[in-house]
């Protein structure tokens, strides 16, 4: 067994595309699946970009918002996963911080019986 750590202390801090998050790199597998864990602070982001690769970001703490290629921020929250494909343009930001298991690589699809996240209406009665 090996333990390590994989906090955000430990992660490396990234500022391509005018981003503002760290991130920790798990482990690369031998078929090219890279899993890593993204921190993003306050008033953070994953600038927009194209995914190199297919793409799931899992959200495991905290709260925020994504976007595809419409630009349309969505919110997510934990237990919520977001999936790109490759060439996607994408981002991914927070106003009160949040932390995401990222997995990417060739290949990756997100699974047939997965359940889509619905609109929910919130107080007012707007969908978010």
């Amino acid at each position: 067994m090996q333990l390590f750590l994989v906090d955000g202390g430990q992660a490396r801090a990234v500022e391509q595309f005018g981003s503002r998050f760290s991130i920790a790199h798990l482990v690369r597998t031998s078929e090219g699946i890279r899993v890593s864990f993204a921190y993003l602070p306050k008033n953070g982001s994953i600038g927009r970009h194209e995914a190199v690769e297919n793409q799931i970001l899992v959200e495991v703490d905290g709260e925020g918002w994504v976007s595809g290629e419409d630009r349309t921020r969505k919110p997510i929250r934990i237990g919520q996963a977001t999936f790109w494909t490759r060439g996607e343009q994408h981002e991914t930001g927070s106003e009160k911080g949040l932390t995401a298991l990222i997995l990417e690589g060739v290949g990756g699809e997100p699974p047939q019986d997965a359940a889509p996240i619905l609109p929910v209406r919130n107080d007012a009665g707007d969908n978010r």
